[in-house]
């Protein structure tokens, strides 16, 4: 396991704290002291078996870039980033119900939940907010959890997530500003959204082997009708960039501050396996501001793994554990080599969701998967292990 045994250490130390706390705390935050709230208390025991989170959020003012991240590409040459799709914990829906009273254990296999602690890094779109409270928008669909469960991030192995999507903001400003401190108390990372412009545009930036990779998050969904407030120079929101003017701003700072940049983008159209034209012009302009990879989701679906020049551009990770049916998901790791400053991989590790449960694939299930991998992303050479070729140029440059 890759995690770094000072976070395995800071994992023992909050989850005796979050255990003991409501002793001393009945009526703080997540610590309430009832016995539908002492239920959280389980899941943040079940993380001191692998450490907790990043130990930085990162995201309140002045926060500097994760320190200590570069250990693990100093023993074995390589630092990983990985990127997975939507998660839902809201109990109203079947998926985060399931999700919630099996525990992570229960929502994956042995073989993904390895997979996943295992990660250097590891980000998911946060679909969702954290709140007991809030006015709920007129919209259809809208999400919430109580923030007990967030602990599940952390059982997850998730140290960042995207907050720049259509539902952070479904419970309104209470909602949203619930969401951002719950994740802030847990020690996890997120990107795309915050208590003003400056927070929702900043990167987060990952230290390895002296290679500095800027990970930065927004959207532009809602295109006609908005229902998720976009953050200002005084008041919160997240990212969003209908108008791209303001990302490529930030895609072009973090370029010239960092050795690597991936833009990971809420975009497209729901349902639909192949990119919009938007989407792709998006990337085309994304590539020339000096974005090295970028990833997407919002779709729901797996969508092409594509380029735009020579960078790689996975438009849609679709669900991850959002949805009730049958549907294949996956990993996508990004290898760096600190030494060169470079992508040195990509690979999509094929998983499928069965009942709300994570399964890896192998054998002919994995091979039936790449080859529907592959009937999708027209050009793109992916191998029988899930590598995708990068061409010569993994920076895009």
């Amino acid at each position: 396991m890759k995690k770094q045994t000072v976070r395995f250490a800071a994992g023992i130390l909050f989850a005796v704290l979050l255990v003991f706390a409501p002793a001393f705390f009945p009526a703080a935050g997540i610590f309430g002291g009832s016995a539908e709230n002492n239920r959280g208390n389980v899941y943040a025991a079940r993380i001191a078996g692998r450490g907790a989170g990043t130990g930085d959020p990162g995201n309140g003012p002045g926060s500097g870039p994760e320190s200590g991240t570069g250990s693990s590409a100093e023993n074995n040459g390589s630092f990983t980033i990985a990127f997975a799709g939507d998660i839902l914990f809201d109990p109203v829906y079947t998926a985060g119900r399931k999700a919630t009273s099996r525990g992570v254990a229960g929502s994956c296999d042995e073989k993904t939940l390895e997979r996943m602690r295992g990660e250097d890094v590891f980000i998911v779109n946060n679909e969702f907010t954290y709140t007991r409270g809030g006015k709920r928008s007129g919209k259809t669909y809208a999400f919430r959890t109580d923030p007990r469960y967030a602990a599940m991030l952390q059982e997850m192995g998730v140290d960042l997530v995207t907050l720049a999507n259509n539902h952070t903001w479904d419970f309104g400003e209470q909602g949203f500003l619930d969401t951002l401190s719950t994740l802030e108390d847990i020690g996890v990372s997120y990107i795309g959204g915050g208590r003003n412009l400056a927070e929702a545009m900043r990167p987060k930036i990952f230290e390895a082997g002296g290679m500095k990779i800027a990970v930065l998050n927004a959207t532009e969904i809602e295109r006609t009708r908005v229902w998720t407030k976009a953050a200002d120079e005084q008041s919160p929101g997240v990212f969003r960039c209908f108008d791209p003017a303001l990302l490529l701003d930030a895609v072009r700072a973090a370029d010239a501050e960092n050795d690597f940049v991936i833009a990971v983008l809420h975009w497209g159209i729901e349902g639909q396996s192949r990119p919009d034209r938007r989407q792709q012009e998006l990337a085309e302009r994304l590539k020339e501001a000096g974005a090295d990879l970028i990833v997407g989701g919002h779709p729901h679906v797996l969508q092409s793994v594509g380029f735009a020049g020579h960078v790689p551009v996975a438009y849609s990770m679709g669900n991850f554990l959002f949805h009730s049916g049958v549907y294949d998901t996956g990993i996508l790791e990004a290898e760096f080599d600190p030494g060169e400053k470079a992508l040195r991989s990509l690979r999509f590790v094929p998983l499928q969701s069965r009942d709300c449960r994570l399964v890896m694939l192998e054998g002919r299930e994995k091979e039936q998967f790449l080859i529907r991998l592959r009937r999708i992303c027209p050009g793109t050479e992916i191998d029988e292990e899930g590598l995708i070729s990068l061409g010569e140029d993994p920076h895009g440059s």
